[in-house]
C-alpha cells in the first residue's frame, strides 16, 4: 500500500501504512523511555462515566467509555509496570480531556494510531477535520471522502471508531437531525454535543466545501 501524507488539526501530520494511521509522538522526556513491547490502560473520569484509555508504543490506540462490569488492568503486556514510561503521554491525555470537558479546549494535540480498512481510515481522518461545535450528516461525510452513496458504510465506520471524543464521531448525526449510531449510547452523544453547543439544526450542507 502506498504512503500518503494526511493533515490533521493542531498541525499534526501522519502517514497511512499497512492500514495504520500514525501521528507524531509527543516528546517523551528522559528518563521516560518507551518499551515497544508494553502497553498500558488507565481509567479517567468524565462527567458521563469512566473512560478507558489504551496507550501502546507511544500512541493512543483506544479511548472508550467503560461498561460497569469491566475491571481495570494497569498494564496489559511486558514484565514491568509501564506506568512510569508512559507518564508524560498519560498526563497529556488526562489534561487535554479535562480541558475539553471544562470547555477550555476545542482541539486535541495528541499522537493517535488507528487500525482499520482503507475506507475506515478515510472516514476517521475526515472526522478530525470537523470543527468543534459543528455537526455533519452521515451523507455529507460520505460526500467529503468522495463516496456520496456510502452513508451507511460511513455510519458503520463511525460506530467502530476506537478513539472516542479525540476522533469526534459524536459530531456525525442523521440527515433529519436524529442522534443515531453512537456506540456509547445516544445520551452520551447528546451530552457531548450539548457540551460543544452544537445543535441538530447546525447540520452542515451535504455538499463539498
Amino acid at each position: 500500500m502506498g504512503e500518503g501524507k494526511a493533515g490533521f488539526p493542531g498541525q499534526l501530520y501522519g502517514k497511512i501504512r499497512h492500514k495504520t494511521l500514525n501521528l507524531p509522538r509527543l516528546p517523551i522526556a528522559s528518563p521516560f523511555l518507551l518499551n515497544s513491547a508494553m502497553s498500558m490502560r488507565f481509567l479517567h473520569p468524565s462527567p458521563f462515566g469512566q473512560l478507558a484509555v489504551t496507550l501502546s508504543d507511544g500512541y493512543i490506540t483506544a479511548c472508550r467509555w467503560c461498561r460497569a462490569a469491566e475491571g481495570f488492568a494497569g498494564w496489559q503486556e511486558g514484565g514491568e509496570s509501564p506506568l512510569e514510561e508512559y507518564a508524560v503521554l498519560a498526563d497529556a491525555v488526562r489534561r487535554q480531556l479535562d480541558e475539553y470537558f471544562c470547555r477550555r479546549r476545542t482541539e486535541f494535540s495528541l499522537p493517535i494510531m488507528l487500525e482499520g480498512t482503507a475506507f475506515r481510515q478515510r472516514v476517521w481522518k475526515e472526522l478530525c477535520h470537523i470543527p468543534y461545535g459543528t455537526v455533519l450528516s452521515y451523507g455529507a461525510l460520505a460526500a467529503r471522502i468522495g463516496n456520496p452513496r456510502a452513508a451507511r458504510a460511513v455510519a458503520q465506520a463511525c460506530h467502530f471508531n476506537p478513539i472516542a471524543i479525540i476522533v469526534p464521531c459524536h459530531r456525525i448525526i442523521g440527515s433529519d437531525g436524529s442522534l443515531t449510531g453512537y456506540a456509547a449510547g445516544v445520551e452520551r452523544k447528546r451530552w457531548l454535543l450539548e457540551l460543544e453547543e452544537a445543535l441538530p439544526h447546525d447540520i452542515l450542507p451535504m455538499t463539498l466545501s
